[in-house]
């Protein structure tokens, strides 16, 4: 008899073993992610109309990388409460290359929900379950019956994911204005790569003066696809060269 099959089988049996554990640890690692989020969502913070200019362009999140793809979940917290609880709940799943970039991110505060479906050709919103608008690959914003409102070059287009260069790319997108236009007027500034820095908890969005509800609605939204659908997957993918 060969002397080294008791060790082969043992080898092979351990390799078995190990990959189990592996996809047990996953599964519980996906389960325990999951039960964290639910329970943020019912202990979210109630959303009044001023909270827009609170939220914090420091997300807690945690993700899974893997080949051409980030998933994961997260929450927008206060700036002057970071430690409380958060204002927006979000989970995302974005994958592809940068000219096939698909992807879901769905959103909640205590008072609308938020939906995201991002291609290549256009970000579509959902809000409370009716579409809202979309934003085309240069930024400009168009309403529920296709009509051009806006512009918001910022999060035009998908996030910079999954490709060679990415560094260049991603510094491309940065230089892009981050003022939010609608029916003409300019109604805020989402923050930038250097805002982010300046401090701990930087605010994610300055609101410029009294909004109607209509513009604290797009301002919101988004606030929440620059944080959460750009933002996020742009820094967990890039996570060496531009920490979060």
């Amino acid at each position: 008899m060969d002397s080294t099959s008791p060790n082969w089988a043992i080898f092979c049996l351990a390799s078995v073993c190990l990959a189990g554990l592996g996809g047990v640890g996953l599964v519980a690692l996906i389960l325990w992610l999951i039960r964290r989020w639910r329970r943020a969502v019912t202990h979210l913070r109630p959303w009044p109309p001023e909270s827009l200019e609170d939220l914090s362009a420091k997300w807690e999140s945690r993700w899974v990388k893997l080949p051409r793809r980030v998933r994961g979940q997260g929450m927008i917290h206060s700036v002057h409460d970071p430690k409380g609880p958060a204002w927006i709940a979000f989970t995302f799943d974005i994958r592809g290359g940068r000219e096939t970039t698909r992807g879901t991110l769905e959103a909640r505060t205590t008072e609308q929900t938020f939906s995201y479906e991002i291609t290549p050709e256009r970000t579509t919103i959902h809000i409370d379950g009716k579409l809202w608008g979309a934003v085309l690959p240069d930024g400009t914003l168009l309403d529920s019956a296709g009509e051009a409102v806006g512009s918001a070059p910022r999060v035009g287009g998908p996030p910079i994911l999954f490709v060679a260069g990415a560094q260049a790319a991603l510094g491309e997108k940065l230089g892009r204005p981050h003022t939010v236009i609608l029916h003409g007027r300019e109604i805020g500034r989402l923050a930038s790569f250097q805002d982010r820095r300046k401090w701990h908890h930087s605010p994610a969005v300055f609101p410029a003066g009294s909004l109607s509800e209509e513009e604290a609605t797009w301002l919101l939204a988004l606030t929440i696809l620059l944080i959460a659908g750009h933002n996020l997957p742009e820094d967990a993918w890039m996570e060496r060269a531009y920490p979060s």
